[in-house]
């Protein structure tokens, strides 16, 4: 799918959504336009209505044409921000909330948008798996479609009552849905044919790319600790403390080990617990002691305590000194 917007009083408002795919067996490469008369009079009744038409066309072809698993994804190349906004604020004001879902990244930026109204729509950002301009996207999958030039007559709503002007807008709008699953359908047959990866289960390049190294390259299994282990284990690991001191010192020799990480990588991964309860360790060198325990540190009176971070009612506790650090 694709967005056209228009400003209209300092505000960005859609005014066509097109669509691209096949419906019965036939590719369906259609527009849906705003009511140009009704947004001068009510422009939030315009948007609504808008968006209505296009969500009963993606109904009725889930209704009438055997979709598998009344699931249909919809990709589109910039959903991450400008049109998933749109979309997404479209979706909560046409379906019950509580049916529409959303995954965002740490920058609040879409990854998907789901709606569950008895069946599945999920749109996908086009943009995160090939991060390229649209026509670049087109040339790299080996789709050499006409790429219409955007008219600057468009920016003002009045087109609409030009006939030459809003038939050449409609091609314009409906371009872009068009050569997205043209360049989309190239790309999925690429990546099935070389790899047997469906481009529709994944969300960004590294996903991409994880699944064909996991699925065609990868020579061991990589382990997926149970939920109770993975707590455990995560209960040892906190970011670094930043302190700024002023450092002193007098014939000193100063040592900075490189490639700690990726050598620990090429050791075996503990994976399994083995023993739970109290075990006596007295007896035993470290050199000879591989993986993770949950351990009780004991400190004489006249050491300073903690002698270890630790955390403490969600904060980190660093000994620095004569003192204590909370993080």
């Amino acid at each position: 799918m694709d967005l056209e917007t228009i400003k209209i009083n300092n505000t960005q408002m859609p005014i066509a959504i097109s669509s691209c795919g096949y419906f019965n067996g036939i590719l369906d490469n259609k527009i849906f336009l705003i009511d140009h008369k009704l947004l001068n009079v009510n422009s939030e009744l315009a948007v609504i209505e808008l968006w209505k038409k296009y969500f009963l066309y993606l109904e009725n072809v889930i209704k009438n044409d055997n979709i598998i698993d009344n699931k249909l994804t919809i990709f589109a190349h910039n959903l991450g921000n400008f049109d998933g906004y749109f979309l997404y604020k479209s979706l909560l004001n046409y379906y019950p909330v509580n049916e529409v879902n959303s995954l965002i990244d740490e920058s609040n930026t879409f990854i998907s948008i789901l709606i569950n109204h008895g069946f599945n729509i999920e749109w996908k950002d086009s943009l995160r798996i090939f991060p390229t301009s649209l026509d670049k996207l087109c040339k790299m999958f080996g789709f050499e479609g006409k790429i219409l030039k955007y008219n600057s007559k468009f920016r003002n709503v009045n087109f609409f009552n030009e006939p030459t002007i809003l038939q050449e807008f409609i091609e314009y709008s409906k371009q872009d849905s068009l050569i997205l699953f043209n360049a989309l359908i190239n790309a999925q047959f690429l990546y099935f044919d070389k790899f047997k990866i469906d481009i529709e289960s994944v969300y960004s390049t590294a996903t991409l790319s994880l699944k064909i190294f996991r699925s065609h390259f990868l020579d061991k299994y990589i382990y997926t600790l149970p939920s109770h282990i993975d707590i455990l284990i995560r209960n040892a690991y906190y970011g670094g403390g930043t302190d700024v001191y002023k450092a002193y010192g007098k014939n000193l020799h100063y040592y900075d080990v490189n490639s700690l990480y990726p050598a620990a990588m090429l050791n075996p991964m503990p994976h399994k617990l083995i023993s739970k309860g109290c075990i006596d360790l007295s007896n035993r060198k470290l050199i000879s002691f591989f993986g993770f325990c949950e351990a009780q540190i004991v400190c004489s009176d006249n050491m300073l305590r903690p002698v270890l971070p630790f955390h403490h009612e969600g904060k980190t506790i660093y000994p620095v000194g004569n003192w204590l650090v909370f993080f």
